[in-house]
């Protein structure tokens, strides 16, 4: 019977960022901190938003200058920096969107409890799929797959992803429900996505279920949709040498 490798492939670098928060524009527009795209220019921005936080703006304004410098040194992978002007923000407005992005850099520093309890508080204010989603990621990441699943299955109540369906799936072979899960990603199976996740969660599902050449003929039809996928290599290479 198959496991997956110990490789959880980053499917959802970009949840936080697919969500906006509900904090209101800034009233400073003039100040070059709101005109520059942090994702884009990230270093302009850390530049600009230092000096619209030292200049003396207050309320929003200063909340959106410490979120958008947050942003810009999560982009560079500067995480402490983004966790301390994120949590400032916070102090200042309290945001659900502001929330989830920091608890998914939360997530990225290994803080998983952290991140955990911040998703669960962002519920609470706001049903939405993506935090949802995003609970799911980070309880699978702490292993809790029961947990997982039924983040993922209240995600999937609102709308359909590949990337809800590869952590509910992947849940589910965690939980040794290997027929469950093929039949949760196969309707993905002809989506784009960004990767070769989807087959090779569908062939393992397949294969754990005694279906051994639907597995093969799975993971290849996978391979020339997403050529020298490793994941998709991986099962091959082990499924082949059985």
């Amino acid at each position: 019977m198959f496991g997956r490798r110990n490789i959880l492939k980053q499917a959802c670098l970009v949840l936080m960022f697919l969500f906006p928060g509900t904090m209101a524009p800034a009233s400073d527009k003039g100040h070059s901190c709101f005109q520059i795209d942090e994702n884009e220019a990230p270093d302009a921005s850390i530049s600009a938003c230092t000096e619209a936080i030292a200049s003396g703006l207050e309320g929003e304004a200063l909340a959106k200058a410490h979120l958008a410098r947050g942003v810009a040194h999560r982009e560079l992978g500067h995480l402490d920096q983004s966790v301390s002007d994120l949590e400032r923000s916070l102090e200042i407005v309290s945001d659900t969107g502001t929330q989830r992005m920091l608890a998914w850099t939360y997530r990225e520093q290994g803080r998983y409890s952290e991140a955990e309890d911040l998703y669960t508080d962002v519920l609470r204010k706001d049903d939405h799929w993506q935090g949802w989603l995003s609970r799911c990621v980070v309880r699978t990441d702490m292993g809790a797959f029961e947990a997982a699943l039924s983040d993922c299955e209240e995600a999937e109540k609102q709308t359909t992803s590949p990337d809800i369906m590869f952590f509910k799936g992947r849940s589910l072979l965690e939980l040794n429900r290997p027929r469950d899960a093929f039949v949760t990603v196969e309707p993905g199976l002809a989506m784009p996505d960004i990767n070769g996740r989807l087959f090779e969660i569908a062939a393992i599902g397949l294969w754990n279920s005694g279906q051994y050449q639907r597995a093969l003929e799975t993971a290849k039809r996978g391979l020339e949709i997403y050529p020298a996928d490793p994941d998709i290599l991986w099962f091959l290479s082990q499924a082949e040498g059985q």
